[in-house]
């Protein structure tokens, strides 16, 4: 429940933590469980002049929806609008300049129609959710089947981790390890190796 950018603070036996990241956790999933490669580039939401955070939004959408929306649903445009006001009331609380990205309105910054011809083409396989067999919930089980195989992994080899959605808090001296397990978990589960990455925060 801890917010991201209060996680760096955590310290484990006194030493500085990093977090060990699925990237594109859920696109990745999808593309195994159908047996499809994964888009080519490093990042799946990385889409020339489009702004990346709109198409993450489309994409969470449309795979917990399961299928491809028609529009901006209520509840996404709701997050858009608080995670906004969220980033100008903390701007305020710290006495610095809010320099917003946009207006707050989603469908003002990013128009529907044009996320959705972007992130369609990126991701083809959006096209086929509906008819995949799997639902939202199949991904999110699978998902923490193959973060609690990894946190066996470590807890047998005495090595302590902080489980999120889709990643770990370890002790930086133990990123490598955590990597592994991670990593390995996921392939048994997926039969495919994750795009991991680690988020350190300040010293």
């Amino acid at each position: 429940m801890l917010k991201r950018k209060y996680r760096p603070g955590i310290r484990i036996n006194g030493e500085l933590v990093v977090e060990v990241d699925i990237r594109a956790s859920h696109p990745t999933i999808i593309h195994a469980l159908a047996k499809q490669p994964l888009p080519e580039g490093d990042d799946i939401y990385a889409v020339p002049d489009v702004d990346r955070d709109a198409i993450k939004r489309f994409v969470t959408m449309a795979i917990g929806n399961g299928r491809v929306p028609r529009n901006w649903t209520p509840s996404v445009v709701a997050r858009y609008q608080k995670d906004h006001d969220d980033a100008k009331e903390e701007a305020l609380k710290a006495g610095i300049p809010f320099k917003p990205k946009g207006t707050g309105i989603l469908e003002d910054d990013y128009p529907f129609k044009v996320i959705k011809e972007a992130a369609l083409n990126r991701i083809p396989l959006l096209k086929s959710l509906d008819s995949l067999g799997f639902t939202w919930a199949d991904i999110q089980f699978l998902e923490s089947q193959a973060l609690i195989g990894a946190l066996n992994s470590l807890m047998n080899q005495e090595i302590p981790s902080l489980p999120l959605h889709d990643s770990l808090i370890c002790k930086v001296s133990d990123s490598n390890s955590v990597i592994k397990s991670l990593s390995d978990s996921f392939f048994n589960q997926f039969n495919t190796y994750p795009s991991l990455k680690e988020e350190r925060g300040p010293l």
